[in-house]
C-alpha cells in the first residue's frame, strides 16, 4: 500500500467508527453493490455518483423523517466521504471528515479570522493533494499527534499543496447561501482583497493565498424531494459562482448542478491524472482489488480493522 493510503485508509476507518454509518451501512452496502454490479467497472462507479440520492434514501421508511432513521448530515457528510476517496484511491487526494486528521499547516491556512475571534468554515469535508515531499514522509500508523514530522513537511511544501473544502447539505434551500458567503471570503483572501477588515484567512502565519490552489464546492443530496430546480431557481444562483462548483446525487441537470462525479476532472484533475496509466485504466485496476487491498471500503464480506 503507498503510503498516502495509510491517511485514506485511517480516514474511512473513522467513518466506520460513527454511530450513524454502522446503522445505515448494512442497507447502503447492499444497494451500492447492486449499483457497482458484480464487477465494479469505472463506468458503474462514475454513475453512482448520481445515485447517491437514491443510495442515502434507502434508509428511509414511508411517514418517517430521513434524518432520524441516517442521521440527515452527518450520513450524507459520511457517504460522500466514503465515494470520494473510493475514486481517488492510488493517488495523492485524501477527503478528509474530521479536522483533527488534517495536517496543522493545512487547518492553520483555512482558518477565518473575524476580529479576534477564530471561526470555522463550514467545512463538512476538506479534500488535500498532497505534494510528492510529503506523502513519502507519511508514518506507517497515522496517528495526527504523532505527526510532527509529516506537519513540518507539509508546512515546507505548502505552496505545492492543493485545497478543496466541500460543504455538504441533505437540504437545499434552506443552506444554499452560506457555501455563497464562504466561498467569498476565501476568494476575497485568496485575490488579496480587502472589502471586509475584519475578516481574515490564515493564523499563526499561515495563510490561504500561500496554498497551490483552493476551492470551494457544495454537494447536496437533495432531501426536499418536492422542489422544482431550476436554472433561475434563488438556491441554484447562490451556489452557480462557487469556485468549487455545485454537485447532487443525482444525474446531471445543465444549469442547475452536475452529478458528484463531476467533481473529480473540476476539482482533482492533478490528482487523478497523477495515475501512471491513466485514470480509467488504472481506476480499473483498483476497483478490481476491491476486496483485496482496499476492503476497508468494507463492500465485501469478513473485513477487519
Amino acid at each position: 500500500m503507498k503510503n498516502i493510503e495509510v491517511v485514506r485508509r485511517e480516514v474511512i476507518d473513522n467513518l466506520f467508527d460513527m454511530k450513524t454509518m454502522q446503522t445505515v451501512w448494512p442497507v447502503w452496502k447492499a444497494t451500492i453493490n447492486s449499483l457497482l454490479g458484480a464487477r465494479p467497472t469505472v463506468r458503474s462507479l462514475l454513475d453512482l455518483g448520481e445515485n447517491l440520492a437514491d443510495v442515502f434514501s434507502s434508509t428511509g421508511e414511508a411517514g418517517r423523517k430521513q434524518d432520524s432513521l441516517s442521521g440527515g448530515g452527518a450520513a450524507w457528510e459520511g457517504l460522500v466521504c466514503w465515494y470520494l476517496n473510493l475514486c481517488l484511491v492510488d493517488t495523492p487526494c485524501v477527503v478528509f471528515k474530521k479536522a483533527k486528521m488534517i495536517p496543522a499547516p493545512i487547518t492553520k491556512s483555512i482558518t477565518v479570522l473575524y476580529g479576534t475571534v477564530a471561526t470555522n468554515t463550514e467545512s463538512d469535508l476538506v479534500a488535500v493533494t498532497f505534494p510528492d515531499i510529503s506523502i513519502r514522509e507519511v508514518p506507517p500508523v497515522y496517528k495526527n499527534a504523532l505527526c510532527d514530522q509529516f506537519n513540518t513537511d507539509i508546512e515546507v511544501a505548502l505552496r505545492d499543496v492543493e485545497v478543496c473544502v466541500i460543504q455538504c447539505k441533505t437540504n437545499w434551500n434552506d443552506n444554499a447561501q452560506i457555501p455563497m458567503l464562504w466561498d467569498m471570503i476565501y476568494t476575497s483572501a485568496r485575490s488579496g482583497l480587502s472589502g471586509a477588515s475584519q475578516v481574515s484567512v490564515g493564523v499563526d502565519g499561515f495563510s490561504v493565498k500561500q496554498l497551490k490552489s483552493f476551492s470551494y464546492a457544495f454537494v447536496t443530496v437533495p432531501s426536499n424531494k418536492k422542489a422544482k430546480y431550476k436554472s433561475e431557481s434563488t438556491a441554484v444562483l447562490r451556489v452557480r459562482p462557487l469556485s468549487g462548483g455545485n454537485y447532487w446525487g443525482k444525474a446531471s441537470v445543465p444549469g442547475v448542478a452536475l452529478r458528484l462525479s463531476d467533481i473529480l476532472g473540476r476539482n482533482f484533475a492533478n490528482a487523478i491524472s497523477s495515475r501512471p496509466n491513466g485514470w480509467p485504466a488504472d481506476m480499473q485496476t483498483s476497483l478490481d482489488r476491491l476486496n483485496q487491498d482496499y476492503g476497508y471500503f468494507r463492500l465485501g464480506d469478513g473485513y477487519k480493522v
